[in-house]
């Protein structure tokens, strides 16, 4: 069963399934935020026998039609190419300078390679269901994360080493830096709060592996 949504910015009309009752997401238009109805709260007041109707009589909406927005086979080399180079050269730098000693410069490194990160993980866990952001809206989007992803990490450097190096320590640690990425994922990437959760989790796993690349320790080794 499908739901009907027109949207409140542009008045577009289509359906989405109804499993994505309540939630949010982009027009597929004019990209601005709408909120997909319950069926039980829906209430259409027109006359009975106003539209189009099957062969049964009953009305028919025709879905808008959702233009396919995969990546091309360039974009996919590009990207396997820029992941590749960011792996060599972080383990370049952690064999040449000594990053660990050198906040701002680590820091401007964080926030290069920080956008492909964030624009990957959008990739991998966007709703298929609605249309994805894309162009300048896209870059925006990535970029205010990326921003604020790496704050976090800049944030976590201020915690003192021997408390990260207590394992009990963690369980106080984590829960807010887990919670504050997913809603910068949630925020500014429309994910579901479930993907947002795998989004940032995704940043950390593939930052975590760059930092040691990088000549860093382990985060649950700094205080060894």
């Amino acid at each position: 069963m499908s739901i009907l949504v027109i949207c409140p910015h542009c008045s577009s009309k289509f359906n989405v399934s109804e499993k994505f009752a309540g939630r949010k997401g982009p027009c597929p238009k004019c990209k601005g935020t709408i909120t997909v109805p319950n069926p039980d709260d829906v209430k259409i007041h027109m006359p009975a026998d106003a539209g189009p109707k099957d062969v049964k009589g009953r009305p028919v909406t025709k879905p808008l039609a959702r233009k396919e927005t995969k990546l091309s086979t360039v974009q996919l080399v590009a990207l396997v190419g820029g992941v590749l180079t960011v792996i060599v050269v972080a383990w370049l730098l952690g064999r040449t300078i000594d990053l660990s000693a050198q906040p701002l410069m680590a820091g401007a490194a964080l926030l290069v390679v920080s956008p492909p990160i964030v624009w990957l993980g959008y990739e991998l866990l966007h709703n298929d269901e609605l249309e994805p952001y894309r162009g300048r809206s896209l870059w925006i989007r990535v970029s205010i994360c990326s921003v604020l992803h790496a704050g976090l990490w800049g944030v976590f450097a201020l915690v003192p080493a021997d408390f990260v190096a207590n394992g009990w320590a963690w369980m106080g640690i984590a829960p807010p830096f887990l919670a504050a990425g997913t809603t910068a994922s949630f925020a500014t990437l429309d994910l579901d709060v479930e993907n947002s959760f795998f989004h940032y989790c995704f940043y950390l796993l593939i930052t975590m592996v760059l930092r040691w690349l990088a000549g860093f320790p382990w985060v649950w080794a700094l205080g060894g």
